[in-house]
């Protein structure tokens, strides 16, 4: 995700060229484009060669579109945005309440009714449950999964718009680390690294969760590796309690079983 926002924002960046370049508008459209394009690559590249792991592939795109980014930007940054991306997107507020913020809760109820109240939204739960019983139910998993890993990358590319609307600038480094904090908000909030579980209402409150987690962090400590290292102990903690939970519910019912076994006949 971060490295998809980095490319697609450091693409948007350059066609730009601090107003010297094309349209600004122009530049956020071919911004979702990248992002539509890499998310297409991977989505590509995971169904026709099923043999690897996803996310060996997606391990090797990341380094490749930030590598990417690099080669076009070097070491420099890019900013000379038009004063109204960072006012409005970066830094505007709506009644007291942040623009970015309002977008994020617009999304959200759009999530929530297609992918727990459509047909569609239950062929994805089910393509992630078990692929194979859902290609057998006659469902077109590998373009489900195309089309998911695209909209990823769209919303990957919008992410990045915010971001640089928020720092002012573009820099190949751009959205570093945020690949850890995504996969810890999304586990968090119920995903099943496994695929077929999840809740939109989850994500959002554990989106809320870690947000708060970050600023109390930032504000007694100041320091990042503090932050990332405190997000690697909560992704750890939060796979390992429902595993042990499962566990000793096992062992519960194992013992239970024999007892039962054991117990006389009348």
């Amino acid at each position: 995700m971060a490295s998809i926002a980095a490319l697609s924002v450091t693409v948007m960046a350059v066609s730009y060229n601090q107003g010297n370049g094309l349209p600004f508008a122009v530049a956020l459209a071919i911004a979702l484009i990248v992002g539509a394009v890499c998310g297409l690559i991977n989505g590509l590249l995971i169904t026709r060669f099923k043999e690897l792991f996803p996310m060996i592939i997606t391990l090797a795109t990341q380094t490749i579109y930030r590598g990417i980014a690099y080669v076009i930007l070097k070491d420099q940054s890019s900013g000379g945005f038009p004063g109204w991306f960072s006012k409005s997107l970066g830094y505007g507020k709506v009644g007291g309440i942040p623009i970015m913020l309002i977008c994020l809760l617009a999304v959200f109820p759009f999530f929530f009714v297609w992918l727990h109240r459509t047909a569609s939204g239950r062929r994805i739960f089910a393509t992630g449950t078990n692929i194979t019983t859902a290609r057998y139910s006659g469902l077109q998993t590998d373009r489900i999964k195309v089309l998911l890993f695209t909209l990823n990358g769209i919303l990957a590319a919008l992410g990045g718009i915010f971001l640089s609307a928020r720092t002012g600038s573009v820099k190949y480094t751009i959205g570093s680390g945020y690949e850890m904090q995504a996969i810890a908000i999304a586990v968090l909030g119920g995903a099943s690294t496994a695929g077929g579980k999840g809740s939109v209402i989850g994500v959002l409150l554990s989106l809320v969760l870690m947000t708060c987690l970050k600023n109390g962090l930032m504000l007694d400590f100041n320091d990042s590796f503090v932050l990332n290292m405190s997000i690697g102990v909560l992704l750890i903690a939060v796979v390992l309690i429902p595993n042990i939970i499962a566990m000793v519910q096992k062992k519960r019912n194992v013992i239970r079983q024999r007892k039962e076994t054991a117990a006389p006949s009348h």
